[in-house]
Order: C-alpha cells, then structure tokens, then sequence
C-alpha cells in the first residue's frame, strides 16, 4: 500500500509489523532467526529452524522492495540481511543444501531451505545489496534445489508441518516427503526469482 500511495501511515504500519517480529526472534550472536517467541516465558526458543530463517529473510527483502532504500529503517532491515546471509553461506553443506535446524549436524538436509536461497539471493542479487561473493551460494542452492526434484514434478525431500518446540529432536524426526505448498510454492518462486535475475524470463508479450 507504501508503494502505490506514499502514505506515510503505510510505510510506518509496515515498519512496525516486521520490526516487532525481528525484535523478538532475531538472534544478534548466532545471525539467525530463532523459530519461535515463548510470550508466556519471554524467551526463543533456541532452535535456528531452516525453513523458518528462509521466511524471515523473505520479510525482511519484500518489505525493504518497497520502501525508499534511503529509509534508515530500511537500511538496518537490510544489515540484518546481510548478517542473515553470510551466515547461511558459511553453513551450506557441500551438496548445496541446508539442515533442517541450520547449527545441527546431526538433523538431516532440508530441500526448501534452498528454495528459500535461491529466491532472495537472486533478489538481492538483482537489486546490489549482497555482492558476488555470494553468487557460488546461490549456484549451489540452485542446483541442489533441482536434485530434488523428480519426473513428476514433486519437489521432494520437503519437511512435514513443522510445529514449534523446545526439542531439537522434534525437528530431527519430523518426516519429509510430502506434497505440500510450502514446498511446491518456494521451489517456484525460486525458478521464476532465479531465472528474473539471470535476464532469462520468457516475456508474456
């Protein structure tokens, strides 16, 4: 609504939702967002789900697109970002994918965290606010992305519904394998992200 009125009181609403989120959730020593906030105990919950870091870095870019770039507000959304991403980066497992809890080794790889990848990086990417040095992380998740994905069309090797917990084994036995949107719809935005900024987009004209 910022975007096609200019009405401050949009913008400000906009800042507001995502700030308290980031408030709460996002971790200044690890540079990862925890997966839940425990109002009752007013403490995280110490887990550094994949798939969750994934929608937390797309708020964070869909929200700074349509702001000025020049808001300061703007700007620290955007260092934690940055923060958010060379994490991811030091944490990519050599096949190009992430764990499901992103710190643990011993939780398997998760097939939508790439997905998740692919599509900001490519954003941000597109719009100069990470460098090429981030391009073999991208080149990385893409590909492993595709390895997932079979004959059919199904997007495989996606973690079930994954409720919030305080057990890191809840989230190392949590079944994968489901069609379910959470897959699907990431593997395509990824496709239609990726290719958008490789110039590569078949126009509809």
């Amino acid at each position: 609504m910022y975007a096609l009125t200019r009405l401050e009181r949009y913008r400000q609403l906009a800042l507001d939702h995502i700030a308290g989120q980031v408030r709460l959730v996002w971790d200044e020593l690890h540079h990862l967002f925890h997966h839940f906030w425990i109002e009752e105990t007013r403490q995280r919950n110490s887990i550094f789900w994949g798939r969750g870091n994934g929608w937390g870095m797309l708020g964070i870019l869909y929200t700074v697109e349509h702001l000025r770039e020049s808001d300061p507000e703007a700007q620290h959304l955007l260092q934690i970002f940055r923060f958010q991403a060379e994490r991811l980066k030091q944490l990519q497992d050599q096949s190009g994918d992430w764990r499901t809890v992103l710190d643990d080794r011993n939780s398997y790889l998760e097939s939508s965290i790439a997905a998740f990848v692919v599509t900001g990086f490519s954003l941000a990417l597109e719009r100069g606010w990470i460098g090429a040095e981030y391009e073999s992380t991208l080149e990385q998740a893409w590909r492993a992305m595709w390895s997932h994905i079979d004959e059919s069309g199904l997007f495989k090797d996606v973690s079930f519904e994954t409720f919030p917990s305080l057990n890191r084994e809840h989230y190392r036995k949590m079944p994968q394998g489901a069609m379910v949107p959470w897959g699907q719809g990431p593997c395509l935005m990824a496709v239609h992200g990726y290719l958008k900024y490789k110039g590569q987009l078949i126009s509809s004209d």
